[in-house]
């Protein structure tokens, strides 16, 4: 899922400009007695990124866009 800087979920990405600020959010479960600790997003085949940031109780990062195009983002938790 995708959200505005404003909390807002993102659906109809032609009208972002680019050095908007995106945030990604994957959302997971588990039966571990740990829960869920991390997780990790890859955009454009990129480095992961791994992240235990919260938001809604779920994992996040916050991307700014930095061109126009099409874009790939991976999440796992």
């Amino acid at each position: 899922m995708a959200y505005s800087e404003d909390g807002e979920q993102i659906v109809d990405f032609s009208d972002i400009e680019i050095g908007a600020t995106i945030r990604f959010v994957v959302v997971g479960t588990t039966d571990h007695p740990t829960g869920l600790t991390m997780a990790r997003f890859r955009i454009n085949g990129g480095d992961w990124i791994e992240t235990t940031d919260r938001w809604q109780n779920n994992f996040y990062i916050d991307y700014v866009v930095e061109q126009s195009g099409d874009y790939s983002v991976e999440a796992q938790v």
